[in-house]
């Protein structure tokens, strides 16, 4: 399930642009790698009884869940993993580790 962020378009002026807008849009982590490289990843969401939990799915299915999206980011904020191979740098998502 994926996490939507809803617009309140009757804020919007119209303008023809505009006009094919979806009321939501959702909501992608846009990542640097430690090499460089850039990565997308969607936020979703997943139900577990009455509760939701929030997780970036970069292929990983035992991706760290999370009870609101601002401990999603403070998580990823102090976390990181080591390159197994090239101990010198550290990244949020072990990239590595996904085989897509």
């Amino acid at each position: 399930m994926s996490v939507y962020l809803p617009l309140d378009l009757l804020q919007l002026a119209h303008r023809p642009l505009l006009d094919d807008l979806e009321q939501e849009l959702p909501l992608i982590v846009v990542y640097r790698t430690a090499n460089g490289s850039f990565r997308h990843y969607p936020i979703r969401r997943r139900k577990v009884g009455t509760s939701s939990y929030y997780y970036v799915d970069y292929g990983d299915p035992k991706a760290q869940a999370h009870a609101s999206l601002d401990h999603l980011v403070r998580y990823y904020q102090i976390n990181a993993q080591r390159h197994p191979e090239n101990g010198e740098y550290a990244d949020q998502f072990p990239w590595w580790e996904v085989h897509l």
